[in-house]
C-alpha cells in the first residue's frame, strides 16, 4: 500500500518527460520483481534505510508545500534516484542513468547553485495550490 501511494505521489509530482520515462522504467522493473516474487532475492535492499530517509525528507517538504523548498525537493528526488539506480537496482539497470541524462551522467556540484546547473526534475507539479488541505491529508497518510 505504501509503495502504491508513493508511486502515485511521484507520478503526480514529476511532469518532465525524461524524468517520467526513467521513473516509469524503475517502477516497471520493481513491479516485475513483485509479480515474480523476486524482489528480495534480486535487488539489493540493504539501501532501503537510505531511501526511507530521503522519503521522510520528501514528505516533510510536501507537507509544508512551500514554493521556496522546490530546489530542496529536487535534491531529495535526485538522492532517491541515485539510491535506487546505484544501490538497490545496481545489477538491474546498468544504463538507467545514461538514459536519464541523455547518454552521460551529470554530477551535481554542491558548490554551484542549483539554478546554474543542468537541471533534472526541474518540472515538478509543486507547490500544490488547489485543494491544499486535501493534499496535506493525502501526504500525511503516507
Amino acid at each position: 500500500e505504501c509503495y502504491a501511494s508513493f508511486k502515485n505521489l511521484i507520478n503526480y509530482l514529476v511532469v518532465g518527460e525524461r524524468e517520467r520515462q526513467v521513473i516509469n522504467d524503475i517502477f516497471f522493473k520493481i513491479d516485475e520483481h513483485i509479480e515474480k516474487e523476486t524482489l528480495i532475492t534480486e535487488l539489493n535492499l540493504s539501501a532501503l534505510p537510505d531511501l526511507y530517509g530521503q522519503f521522510v525528507r520528501l514528505i516533510e517538504y510536501l507537507i509544508q508545500n512551500n514554493e521556496d523548498d522546490k530546489d530542496q525537493i529536487v535534491i531529495v528526488l535526485l538522492n532517491m534516484l541515485e539510491v535506487v539506480t546505484r544501490d538497490i537496482m545496481e545489477e538491474e539497470v546498468p544504463s538507467l542513468l545514461e538514459t536519464a541524462h541523455n547518454g552521460s551522467y551529470v554530477k551535481y556540484d554542491v558548490m554551484t547553485p542549483l539554478h546554474q546547473q543542468r537541471k533534472y526534475f526541474s518540472q515538478l507539479q509543486f507547490p500544490v495550490y488547489s485543494q491544499k488541505e486535501a493534499w496535506k491529508e493525502k501526504i500525511k497518510r503516507l
